[in-house]
């Protein structure tokens, strides 16, 4: 069943309206969003947060772009519930310091579809403090599916490359399906990147049916640890070039 437009915004202050009010359906971002300094989007269940090329594929993906700064990345960016579909977006995510595990997207609920988007995850100022960022990231007993062209970026360094590290997309104790017509591409312009990874016992990744994965990390391309799953199979194709050297 389609859903409803619950409204269509083009600035920060429409969006966090729209988002406030907890009414189920889609957002559609008609232009390019800016948001305030520390300011992140948190989708109540049943909220879906779409670009106008959803709707109509002669328009171009939005853009939203956060910023986080004086270490106030212990949020996530943009934060999915239950029930949410984010898709045909550009996401731009800053921050000047990682001091926890986070993601440009975090997915805390059930439900959650992920396609068509893009993410590119800047660190230019990170230090040697513990802790990880992840393009896509799911936490404890949630579940998703990733649909469509995904693209990540992670750009960004650290001193220390076994303390702080970028991910691509972490599942941890998780439950991720990567199937159907999924394209992921995942590069990592640092030297303390990993491509994909499922942690904790509960932590799972399926990739079945047709799906293309293309990575390049400076860590692991695609790794399970502490207990995590990797499942691949069907017609999958997964490329892998690691700049690892020790």
């Amino acid at each position: 069943t389609a859903q409803p437009i619950i409204a269509r915004v083009s600035t920060e202050e429409q969006l966090l309206s729209a988002v406030s009010s907890g009414k189920k359906g889609l957002i559609v971002l008609d232009a390019d969003i800016t948001l305030s300094v520390n300011q992140n989007i948190e989708l109540k269940d049943g909220q879906s947060l779409v670009g106008a090329g959803y709707l109509d594929s002669s328009r171009t993906d939005a853009k939203l772009t956060f910023n986080f700064q004086n270490k106030a990345d212990d949020r996530s960016a943009l934060i999915l519930n239950n029930d949410s579909t984010i898709s045909n977006l550009k996401i731009e995510h800053t921050s000047d310091q990682i001091e926890a595990s986070r993601g440009a997207v975090e997915i805390r609920g059930k439900n959650n579809t992920v396609g068509n988007i893009g993410i590119s995850l800047n660190t230019p100022a990170v230090t040697d403090k513990d802790g990880n960022y992840s393009g896509i990231r799911l936490g404890k007993a949630s579940s998703a599916r990733i649909i469509g062209k995904t693209d990540i970026r992670l750009n960004g360094y650290n001193i220390d490359i076994w303390k702080g590290y970028l991910t691509g997309i972490l599942v941890e104790n998780g439950n991720l399906e990567i199937s159907g017509n999924a394209d992921i591409n995942i590069i990592s312009a640092n030297s303390n990147g990993h491509g994909i990874t499922a942690a904790g016992n509960t932590g799972i990744i399926n990739i079945a049916g047709a799906a293309q994965i293309n990575i390049q990390a400076g860590l692991n391309g695609i790794q399970s640890t502490l207990g995590g799953n990797i499942d691949i199979g069907g017609s999958a194709v997964i490329n892998v070039k690691s700049l690892l050297t020790l």
